[in-house]
């Protein structure tokens, strides 16, 4: 074999693994990368790849503890500024009592004045912007539990808990579920496989699993802010900007027990089922048509006549956009109910929770 061919064969081998390192997917973490690591492949990667895949993380078991970040992302017009440098020590930020917001591409949730500020890396639902929010921030010292909460929640920032084998108990019987959503954030030495051990006690977990990077706030919202009427999230920029004043919203006679009519009722297990098939009917009607940006927890009180139907509905306390709203108060009033008992009329309300196609994602792909 002549030195020639050698050393052409090498020339093509030096371009081939050029070429591949050139293409390698930003996505596919080794063993050893840190949360800074899956920082920089979610600025870098294409939002696009792997956006169905439904969970945030998959550990590859059989290449000695690699990673892929298979979230959703989100595009790159819609991001914040990136953060400059991710938190060292975020036991020593979260531990002095200092309240939270989250930043997402809807607008900044949670106090006006935090200290330490959530941005989030994937796309996130109008439905998980309300009420209390469990964060767990991932350390070298081990898994804090702390909260996003609309403004004047506290008197003092909520001072974030270290999770031991009993508080990881009480988060899995008692808060997760009862909440929309878990946010997730880390230092930035933290490696993959301890933050999949966190993201593995969310496993079961239906709703939504935000990844988000902190830092240290007391700087102004980047966006519009969300803020909050009876509980309700609704931004308050251009896309919302339908007055409240339009919905239907209920007032505080509206349920009362109109004149010569007497209250009927349905039997428990009838009153289980008829609401859980209006909410089916809700989510099947509007759920596919939500904006990228839309959905929403959404509260309706119905008065149902004798026969089944729907004589009247309104929103308990308005969420959402226009449209979707639009759509949820005429799916609960063409829903038809079974026949009532005892009377003339039954007042019902019931709670549906909308999310656009894609923002849930889970926390670990199945192996």
């Amino acid at each position: 074999m002549s030195e020639m061919f050698l050393h052409g064969v090498l020339l093509m081998l030096g371009s081939s693994l050029l070429l591949g390192a050139a293409t390698a997917d930003p996505r596919d973490l080794p063993a050893e990368a840190t949360f800074a690591d899956l920082v920089r492949a979610a600025q870098a990667a294409d939002p696009k790849t792997d956006a169905k895949a439904g969970c945030l993380l998959r550990m590859e078991r059989d290449t000695a503890g690699r990673a892929r970040l298979s979230a959703a992302l989100i595009p790159p017009e819609e991001r914040g500024p990136a953060p400059r440098e991710l938190p060292a020590d975020l036991s020593g930020l979260l531990s002095r009592g200092q309240d939270l917001a989250l930043d997402t591409p809807l607008g900044r949730y949670g106090s006006r004045h935090a200290g330490v500020v959530l941005t989030s890396l994937v796309p996130v639902s109008r439905s998980l912007l309300s009420g209390l929010v469990p964060v767990l921030a991932v350390t070298a010292r081990g898994t804090l539990f702390t909260v996003v909460a609309p403004p004047e929640t506290f008197k003092q920032g909520p001072r974030a808990e270290r999770l031991g084998p009993a508080e990881i108990a009480r988060l899995q019987k008692e808060i997760l579920p009862a909440a929309h959503g878990v946010i997730v954030t880390a230092e930035a030495g933290v490696k993959m496989a301890q933050l999949a051990k966190v993201l593995g006690l969310l496993r079961d977990f239906p709703g939504q699993v935000v990844l988000a990077t902190a830092r240290a706030g007391n700087e102004a919202a980047p966006g519009p802010e969300i803020i909050h009427r009876n509980a309700s999230p609704l931004a308050s920029d251009h896309r919302d900007a339908s007055p409240l004043a339009m919905d239907p919203t209920c007032a505080r006679e509206s349920m009362d027990i109109p004149p010569g009519e007497t209250p009927g009722y349905f039997p428990p297990r009838v009153s289980f089922s008829a609401v859980a098939a209006a909410q089916q009917e809700t989510q099947r009607l509007c759920e596919g048509s939500l904006p990228r940006d839309g959905g929403g927890v959404f509260s309706v009180s119905l008065r149902i006549g004798k026969d089944g139907r729907v004589s009247k509905a309104c929103f308990v306390h308005p969420s959402g956009d226009e449209a979707t709203r639009a759509c949820v108060l005429a799916a609960a009033q063409r829903h038809r109910f079974p026949r009532i008992l005892g009377g003339t009329f039954l007042n019902l309300g019931f709670e549906v929770k909308l999310l656009p196609q894609g923002v849930v994602q889970h926390a670990l792909c199945s192996p």
